[in-house]
């Protein structure tokens, strides 16, 4: 592994290719409501949430 004072890992998400953080942070500056799916073997779970500067606001929530 490389070392020294200008090297950095990027985040996990980033290397994977999974995560456009910089669409990301677009979005969540946009003002915009967003949905959040979260999806488990038994269970599903829905979200409306709404950005703030100091924290995330959930506006509905609804669970199968």
């Amino acid at each position: 592994m490389t070392h020294g004072p200008r090297y950095y890992v990027k985040p996990r998400r980033r290397r994977e290719g999974k995560t456009d953080y910089r669409k990301r942070l677009c979005l969540l500056r946009s003002g915009k409501t967003r949905l959040v799916v979260r999806k488990s073997l038994k269970n599903t779970q829905i979200q409306f949430v709404q950005y703030k500067e100091d924290g995330d606001k959930i506006i509905l929530a609804a669970s199968s």
